[in-house]
């Protein structure tokens, strides 16, 4: 199937910052869910390292954490090249699932990433990047406070002619605990219930998207 390619396109005049926040917590070594982010994360940032290889310049700025009863992170407003791709491993042990913290970290990641943008970046054109995507995945219950107020502070940051695309995934997740990817997301098609087999799979479209430019709306069609 071919997509369409997305009006805005990354490059080192106006990269793409894209945090991934990713569920930790115990649930997530059942099934091999943790052992699929772990090499889907890897082969994603692998991928734009060797974009970059021989250039000064950078496409992507990640962000990158972990989560369970608090964030861990593993990087924030790198270039692919600064990520050190052997400590992108995710393992299920990391106790609850506080929902707020992550998305509260995803804000300042965000912020630091998007200042690096405005400050680094000679002539940099915020107009013309892609909008920033942030992929929140968990499989869980959350174990935080209510996550409304975290969510809406993260949507709100401001991007010069564009706005942040927030993918709020559940994996396996039941129906009253999918309740609350639907107050994270940015748009109600981008919450998103995929399978517990299908972790690798969606979060290597994500990455195929990313790189190859391609409209991100198709990712709402992994909907469950």
């Amino acid at each position: 199937m071919v997509f369409k390619k997305s009006e805005k396109r990354a490059n080192a005049r106006h990269p793409q910052v894209v945090t991934l926040v990713i569920d930790n917590s115990g649930s997530m070594a059942e099934e091999g869910k943790s052992q699929q982010v772990t090499e889907a994360v890897q082969d994603m940032v692998i991928t734009m390292q060797s974009l970059n290889i021989g250039t000064h310049g950078y496409r992507f700025l990640l962000n990158i954490c972990s989560f369970g009863d608090l964030p861990t992170e593993l990087a924030v407003a790198a270039s692919p090249a600064e990520v050190d791709v052997d400590k992108l491993v995710f393992h299920g042990e990391s106790g609850g699932t506080d929902m707020p913290l992550a998305l509260q970290w995803a804000e300042k990641a965000l912020r630091k990433a998007l200042e690096r943008c405005r400050t680094s970046i000679q002539n940099y054109q915020e107009e013309l990047s892609p909008n920033p995507i942030c992929v929140f995945l968990s499989d869980g219950e959350n174990t935080g406070e209510e996550v409304t107020a975290a969510a809406k502070t993260l949507r709100s940051i401001p991007v010069k002619d564009g706005c942040l695309d927030v993918f709020a995934v559940g994996v396996g997740m039941q129906d009253q605990h999918f309740e609350v990817m639907k107050a994270i997301a940015s748009r109600p098609e981008y919450a998103i219930r995929i399978d517990s087999e299908g972790v690798a799979d969606f979060l290597g479209e994500v990455g195929g998207t990313i790189v190859e430019g391609t409209d991100i709306a198709h990712l709402a069609a992994k909907a469950r």
